[in-house]
């Protein structure tokens, strides 16, 4: 692959350069949106944006004002948008093809194979990849299918402040009571734990970590823990929607140290938080803990393209 442009040509170089938000384009574009666009549609009722373009880490709007896009397009664009490194590669596929079923291809086999290069530690060489479906949604609906799969069970473990998706699977496991209201009844045996937050509980960090892993065991292992048949965890490494929420040293190695006792699997969400975003490539690096099963999307997509996977130890297949 041909050598990209310098870093300075990958941004807007006049950005931040905003004035008056919205403008005339902007609100008239902002205006048929409200004619004909769904009632689902959240972000612009707060943020009266309409964009025209996007570089790197830069976005402009109808009216020319330019903008440092801390979204990162809602968490998937952690190469920028129009990154010219990855639509050259993008465009040398789409040349070929864009769809194969799940048929082998140079391209499918070698993401897998990267894939596994940069999984966490105890995964690679041990792991096997299924790409579910194009949402993160779809990466977590494939765990917790792998996880009562695997461990001939029913009932989830979650934790209060999560966030996994918007399908029936991913809702139950979603703790917002806002989110879910309108759609039950979703996955029955789902109980949802406390995740450690010294400064929310006023607790230390021991304290706070202490208080979650015996809620968790507690769960699993106590007769009148209220889950009958414990299938898997399922956890965010740090809690993204939760309010970017990191657990204190110890939380996810003992999250592990259940799960091994109990036969339980061990599911970490890294949608949000994976492939580089907190400079290592997955949250759970930081404590080099490693997952019977990992989701991955979003940033996965490259440019924005919907794509997710799972990735789980090759003992489960």
């Amino acid at each position: 692959m041909a050598a990209g442009p310098p870093i300075d040509e990958i941004h807007f170089d006049d950005a931040p350069d905003v004035g008056s938000v919205p403008g005339p384009a902007t609100k008239s574009l902002l205006e048929t949106q409200r004619e004909i666009d769904s009632s689902a549609v959240a972000y612009p009722n707060d943020i009266p944006i309409a964009f025209e373009d996007g570089k790197g880490a830069t976005v402009r709007d109808a009216d020319g004002n330019t903008y440092i896009d801390m979204f990162a397009g809602i968490g998937v664009l952690n190469v920028g948008h129009s990154n010219p490194y990855v639509l050259e590669a993008v465009h040398e596929q789409a040349d070929k093809f864009v769809h194969t079923v799940d048929f082998p291809t140079d391209a499918r086999l070698e993401l897998i194979e990267k894939l596994d290069e940069i999984a966490p530690s105890g995964l690679q060489g041990n792991n096997r990849v299924v790409f579910g479906g194009p949402t993160g949604s779809d990466a977590i609906e494939a765990s917790i299918k792998l996880s009562k799969y695997n461990a001939d069970g029913d009932g989830l473990i979650a934790f209060r402040g999560s966030y996994h998706g918007a399908t029936t699977g991913a809702m139950s496991v979603t703790s917002n009571t806002k989110l879910k209201k309108h759609y039950a009844p979703l996955l029955s045996d789902v109980v949802h734990a406390p995740y450690p937050h010294p400064f929310r509980q006023e607790k230390t960090p021991e304290e706070a970590v202490d208080h979650a892993l015996e809620e968790v065991q507690a769960i699993v292992e106590d007769p009148y823990g209220g889950l009958a048949n414990p299938a898997g965890i399922i956890v965010e490494p740090i809690q993204g929607e939760g309010g970017i929420v990191t657990p204190p040293k110890g939380f996810l190695q003992g999250l592990r140290d259940i799960a091994d006792d109990n036969d339980v699997t061990l599911v970490f969400d890294e949608i949000q938080s994976g492939l580089g975003r907190t400079g290592q490539w997955w949250a759970s690096d930081w404590e080099d803990v490693t997952p019977d099963a990992m989701t991955s999307a979003k940033a996965l997509g490259g440019v924005g393209f919907p794509l997710s996977a799972t990735m789980y130890l090759s003992l489960i297949h």
